[in-house]
């Protein structure tokens, strides 16, 4: 691939495609002063761009971001940019040119997939072969996992004022609003909610589907874990059985799972740190006292820490973890009641694959390792990995010069000691 400025690998989630975004010096002058950098996408064995610049990032539900998005029925896609347009590229077909498109997304079964663009200062959404136009304003478009919904937000001139549009089955506009957060749907797709205010009385409400809740003197409307992305701290179970977010009234935080409300709480609550788990069992949070942070998990709390960051849950709560630093400048992660490091530098957020399986990156004396349970791998010049949801890990590395994929078997056996076997390795490449 001649000169590399920077790899970056994905794995879709049913293993069967692979996708590498690199970039390379142009073979031509831009007569400027500056190096001239143009991007690619390899997908499995086929090469797309040159592209002036790729710029989707899409969340994926484990957390990342990427440039590239998978699922498991070869479906991938992503925004780019050449000679001051920008397209959408779909497998092998070019949408566009487009003024500027945004919030590329796709349901978790492949089945939908969309965006939104802008011609001549009119907003379209775009879903499959579908078109909804137009628009005076749209952000915050959404599919729902397994497609059978979508929903966006769209402000209307004529009374500057919000809306949600939820478009399925059954199509509804909620609104008006003053303002109103991204909305999201639930894993199964029954639920939907968003928190929205009411700048005259100066409260805050949460929507979950028809229902309203509140009035709330505050609800945090912004996830913040590690990097900020504009999703309201909302959060459903995986059968969308329990919904829970926070809320502070007259100076005292509490948590709303159902028509539950826990608390009140006297501790400096993080406002964008609550978290429930994918199956409503746990929640998590921040808090701060006394300039120290800790860490809840329902009645349990750990800490004291000087920074923390990152609670995650297992699928069914039984195992948590997150990212802290020492008064020392040392990294660590927690699992439970276990500590791995220290570390000089470890991914802020460990990721589990199920209910047994976690891993993180880190560095140390220059070199990078992926920490697998209580196996690591490396010493490597560059490193990154990824669970599958049938249980197998995905490491990519950068050795000697070469970029090598393997694929990772990974079982547990009693008292959860971890056993690896290398089934595949593929050389992907070679460094120049």
């Amino acid at each position: 691939y001649g000169a590399y400025n920077g790899v970056r690998v994905f794995w879709d989630s049913s293993n069967s495609n692979f996708a590498l975004l690199f970039t390379k010096k142009c073979s031509f002058s831009n007569n400027t002063n500056q190096d001239c950098i143009q991007y690619y996408i390899q997908i499995n064995n086929k090469v797309y761009g040159p592209y002036d610049d790729i710029e989707t990032l899409i969340i994926s539900d484990r957390g990342f971001k990427s440039n590239i998005f998978f699922n498991n029925t070869s479906t991938y896609g992503w925004r780019f940019k050449k000679y001051g347009k920008e397209y959408v590229q779909i497998n092998d077909q070019t949408y566009g040119p487009y003024d500027k498109a945004f919030d590329l997304s796709f349901s978790q079964n492949g089945s939908r997939y969309g965006w939104v663009f802008v011609k001549n200062n009119r907003y379209y959404v775009q879903l499959n072969d579908k078109l909804y136009a137009d628009y005076d304003y749209i952000r915050d478009f959404v599919i729902s996992n397994n497609g059978s919904m979508i929903a966006f937000v769209e402000k209307k001139n004529i009374n500057n004022k919000f809306y949600v549009n939820i478009i399925g089955k059954t199509s509804k506009s909620y609104g008006p609003y003053d303002w109103v957060s991204r909305p999201i749907f639930s894993n199964n797709d029954l639920k939907f909610g968003w928190v929205f205010q009411s700048y005259k009385e100066g409260k805050d409400y949460v929507q979950i589907n028809d229902a309203v809740y509140g009035p709330y003197h505050y609800v945090p409307a912004v996830l913040c874990y590690g990097f900020c992305i504009p999703i309201p701290s909302l959060f459903f179970s995986y059968d969308s059985s329990k919904s829970g977010w926070m809320f502070k009234e007259q100076g005292k935080w509490y948590i709303k799972i159902n028509e539950i409300n826990y608390g009140p709480y006297d501790e400096d609550i993080i406002k964008n740190s609550f978290i429930l788990s994918p199956d409503g069992s746990k929640f998590g949070f921040i808090f701060k006292d006394h300039n120290n942070l800790y860490v809840k998990i329902n009645d349990e709390i750990y800490g004291p820490y000087p920074f923390v960051d990152s609670i995650v849950f297992s699928n069914n709560g039984s195992k948590f973890g997150w990212w802290y630093m020492d008064y020392y400048g040392d990294e660590y992660i927690q699992i439970k009641n276990k500590t791995y490091g220290p570390y000089e530098y470890v991914s802020r957020t460990p990721i589990f694959s199920n209910n047994s399986k976690y891993g993180w990156w880190f560095q140390k004396d220059n070199k990078e390792y992926i920490q697998i349970n209580d196996k690591t791998y490396g010493p490597y010049d560059k490193a990154a990995f990824t669970f599958t949801k049938d249980n197998k890990a995905y490491i990519a590395y950068v050795l000697e010069d070469e970029l090598i994929i393997e694929q990772e078997e990974i079982s547990t056996m009693a008292k959860e000691t971890l056993n690896s076997t290398i089934i595949d390795e593929q050389v992907i490449g070679k460094l120049y």
